[in-house]
C-alpha cells in the first residue's frame, strides 16, 4: 500500500457541511493501489459513554487524477458533532487504519481508541455554503483588468507603455481599465459569455493587483467608483453576472495592516 498517497484534510478541502448532521467527507488515495475505503464515524461523546455504536459505510469512488483515486461519501449524524477514521484496504487485501494521528493497524483495541479518529466538533448549517444554482448555468470570462482594453487615456499610470509594445514584466503597464471593459461587455456577450471575473481593482501599485493597499477603493489606474458602477450596470442589462477576486490573507507591502 502507498501510504504516501494517502491524504485527508479535516476541517479544509477534503469535509464539506451540506445541511444539520450532514457532512461530505473526501479521501484521496494513490490510483489503481486501494480496492476499498470504509469509514468508521460516531458521535464522540455518545459512543464513548456508550449509549450509541460506530457506523460504518463503504465510500464511493469519485474523481481520477493521473496519479490519484478519490473516494468520497456523506455522513449523516444524530447530533452535529463526529469523530471518524478509515479503513483502507489495498489491492492485496492488507489493511490499515487512518485517522487525526496517522496510520495505524487494523485492531479492535485501535479502532476503540478516540484519538485515532478525525474530529469534527460541532457542524453548524451556517457553514453549509454551497455554491448558488445560477453559477452551474454561468459561463464565466475572467480578465486581467490591466491588460484587456484602455478605455480612458487620462487615468494611464506614468510608465504606461504603447499597447503590445515591448518585454511584457510584471511591473509592465499598459493602461487596461474599467471603462475599456465596459466598451467590450457587446463583444463579450456575442460569445455568450454571462459571467465576467475580475482579478483585483483595488488600489495597489502593481499591475497586477494582489498586494492591495485598501479593498475599499478602486485603483485610480483602473478608474473610479463610477466606472465600476457602469461597468455592472452594463453587465447586469446584459444577463452578466460580475465576480471580483479579492484576497483577505494578505496585504501589499504599502498597505497601513
Amino acid at each position: 500500500m502507498q501510504l504516501a498517497g494517502i491524504r485527508h484534510r479535516p476541517e479544509s478541502e477534503d469535509t464539506a457541511v451540506l445541511a444539520a448532521h450532514q457532512l461530505q467527507v473526501r479521501l484521496q488515495t494513490a490510483r489503481d493501489d486501494v480496492a476499498q475505503v470504509e469509514i468508521l464515524f460516531a458521535d464522540s461523546y455518545l459512543w464513548q459513554e456508550g449509549t450509541t455504536a460506530l457506523e460504518r459505510r463503504i465510500m464511493q469512488p469519485g474523481l481520477a487524477t493521473q496519479g490519484n483515486q478519490y473516494w468520497q461519501t456523506t455522513l449523516t449524524v444524530p447530533t452535529n458533532r463526529v469523530v471518524y477514521a478509515f479503513l483502507i484496504t489495498d489491492t492485496t487485501g492488507a489493511t490499515v487504519g487512518y485517522g487525526e494521528g496517522g496510520f495505524f493497524d487494523d485492531v479492535a483495541t485501535n479502532w476503540q481508541t478516540v484519538g485515532n479518529y478525525f474530529h469534527m466538533p460541532y457542524m453548524h448549517v451556517s457553514d453549509a455554503e454551497l455554491p448558488p444554482a445560477w453559477v452551474k448555468e454561468t459561463v464565466w470570462y475572467q480578465i486581467f483588468p490591466e491588460r484587456f482594453a484602455n478605455g480612458v487615456r487620462q487615468n494611464d499610470p506614468a510608465n504606461v507603455q504603447p499597447w503590445g509594445a515591448g518585454r511584457v514584466h510584471r511591473d509592465s503597464f499598459y493602461g487596461g481599465d474599467l471603462p475599456g471593459i465596459t466598451a467590450h461587455l457587446d463583444d463579450l456577450a456575442a460569445l455568450g459569455v454571462n459571467g465576467l471575473y475580475l482579478c483585483p481593482i483595488f488600489t495597489s501599485p502593481s499591475n497586477h493587483k494582489y498586494d492591495t493597499i485598501d479593498h475599499f477603493e478602486i485603483d485610480p489606474h483602473f478608474g473610479t467608483k463610477a466606472d465600476f458602477q457602469a461597468l455592472v450596470d452594463g453587465a447586469h442589462a446584459r444577463g452578466m453576472r460580475v465576480m471580483l477576486d479579492a484576497v483577505f490573507n494578505h496585504f501589499g507591502e504599502q498597505s497601513p495592516q
